[in-house]
This record gives structure tokens, sequence and C-alpha cells, in this order.
């Protein structure tokens, strides 16, 4: 295995989390896997720098089960350079731990991630901005295992130090925010995480300005929460006008331009409005088809969404064929 070759890809690999860049990934994930079975070549440099790389694309195509191999070969590097107790051994724990939750692991992901947040807070302190991350890659271990009075407990304590350290308006405080905003969400406290989406988006808006792309997010989530307490109205004017921005900036087949029609038309769909669902659902399958392929779970996602669409409709021809479509994925 030449090394030369394996520089030349790990090169190549695209940072500009674009639908372009999945689909690029998709096409030299070939190559990383033929580096990767080299292991006895590729490790003997103990180049974690290239191993992240390599983990990177793995990461973007969701192939995590390759992925956990890669990511606990460049812990255990630098568990040998720096030592278990050190900024970038934490890291590299706390990278397993999310890859551990996300093929299932969930306990190892768990004590994981524990285990780093007690030796970051050991030796950084509680209230160090990389302990603060580590506190926040827990909290978000906890919403996945549904354990939410714990990540509340873990989200509410990094918020008001962030808060309290960096300000209100610091983007790390307003992801914690955001964070706690989904926690309220999955505790039924709608009131409180319409408060916190409301001071977000507000916040965002005046700083970032209403077009930022994290503005957006916001605006996102606020039409979910107005869409929880069914307040339709308020919805869909937060939904359309996140799809109008995002459609102008990002254009039409952007992953998240997608998100927002599909957004808006469960929200549509809630109002028994139909024909409107229809005409958002399938260019949205369309995309999704032609760029990411009829395997991947959005896709899958759009079909099984049309698919009630057209059932609700009557047109169950149309249903069934999207039907067996997704079946045999």
């Amino acid at each position: 295995m030449d090394f030369e070759y394996q520089w030349i890809i790990a090169a190549s690999i695209r940072y500009d989390n674009t639908i372009e860049e999945y689909a690029y990934n998709q096409k030299i994930v070939v190559h990383v896997i033929n580096i990767l079975s080299h292991e006895d070549k590729l490790y003997k440099h103990q180049d974690y720098i290239l191993l992240e790389k390599f983990a990177n694309v793995l990461d973007k195509i969701a192939m995590f089960t390759v992925e956990v191999n890669v990511v606990t070969k460049i812990l255990e590097i630098r568990k040998q350079i720096y030592t278990e107790e050190h900024p970038a051994t934490i890291i590299s724990m706390l990278n397993l731990s999310r890859i551990y939750r996300n093929i299932g692991k969930i306990k190892e992901a768990e004590e994981l991630a524990v285990k780093a947040v007690q030796i970051s807070t050991s030796l950084l302190g509680k209230e160090h901005p990389d302990n603060l991350k580590s506190m926040a890659n827990l909290a978000s271990i906890y919403q996945y295992l549904e354990k939410w009075k714990e990540a509340e407990d873990v989200d509410a304590s990094v918020l008001e130090i962030r808060t309290r350290v960096l300000g209100k308006q610091h983007p790390d405080t307003l992801r914690s925010m955001v964070s706690l905003t989904y926690t309220y969400e999955n505790l039924g406290k709608w009131e409180e995480a319409l408060s916190l989406d409301l001071e977000v988006l507000e916040i965002r808006t005046r700083v970032l300005g209403k077009e930022h792309p994290e503005t957006l997010d916001s605006m996102e989530n606020l039409g979910c929460a107005h869409a929880m307490l069914g307040k339709w109205k308020e919805a869909e004017e937060l939904e359309t006008l996140t799809l109008e921005i995002r459609s102008r900036i990002l254009g039409k087949e952007h992953p998240d331009t997608l998100k927002s029609m599909a957004n808006l038309a469960d929200t549509y769909r809630f109002l028994g409005r139909l024909n409107e669902v229809e005409k958002l659902e399938v260019p949205v399958l369309e995309i999704r088809t032609r760029v990411l392929g009829t395997e991947h779970p959005s896709t899958l996602d759009s079909m099984s969404n049309l698919a009630h669409t057209y059932s609700s409709l009557g047109k169950l021809k149309e249903a069934e064929e999207l039907a067996v479509v997704s079946s045999r994925n």
C-alpha cells in the first residue's frame, strides 16, 4: 500500500456539508475501505490524523460499523502518545461514545461518556470549555437513551455555566439552549421549550441575521414547537418562511431545504391539506432518490410519507407501488 496514495485520497476528502459532499464520499469510500484493510502498513505510522480523515468519510455516509474500528484505533494511539488523561484522548473518547450510540451499543456509549466527563472534570475543572463539551456529549447520550431527567440535569448545568461565563449570545450557550429545548420537548414541557426557542431565534436573528443557517435552524425548531402545541397558523408561517429562504439561498436540492419541505408537508397533513402535502412530498422523494439512492434512510422516510399521503388521497395503486419499492430496501 503506497503511503502517498493514502494521503492523496485523504486530501481529496470534502468537508463542505452539502449533498454533493455526501455523493462524493460515497464514491471514494471504496478507496478508504481498501486502505483501511491494510492495517499492517497503515497503523504502523501511528498516524491518527490520516485515520481521522477516513473516519470522517465513514461518519458522513453513516458507515458506523466500519468507523467504530477506526476510531477505536485512534483512541488507542492517543492513549499511547498522550496518556488517557489528555484533552486529545478525551476527544477520541467522546467520538467513540457517539459512534457506540449510533450502532446501538448504548451501555458502552454511556460508560465511555461518563468516564470522559469524570476525567475531563478532574483534569480541567467543571467550567472549562472542553469539559462542558464532554458534559454536553453526555447529555446527548442520555437523550438517546431517553433518560430525559438525567439529560435535563446535565443540559441545565451546562447552560447555567455557559450563560454565566460566556454570556447568552455565545454560540455554545445557544447550542446548550437548543439541546435543553429538545429535552424539554421530550419531557412534555412544551411551554418551556417554546420559550427557549423564541429566545434563541431572537438572539440569532439579531446577531447572525435572518438568513444565517443557524437562524433558520431556530426558525425550524420554533415552528415544530408551535406545531406540537397545536398552533398551526404560527407553525405554517415559520415553516413557509424557512423553506422560502433555504430554497433561495441553498437551492432546492440541499438537504436542509428538503427537510423544510418535509416539515411543511407534515403541517399541511395535520391541517388536512393533502393535495398540498403531495405537491411537496413528490419532489422531495424524486430528489432524494436521484441524489442519495433508494436505500438511504431519508429516501425511505420520504417513500413511507408519500405512500401514506397517496393512501389518504385514495391513490391506492401509487401507494402500493411505493410500498413494494420500500419493502425491497
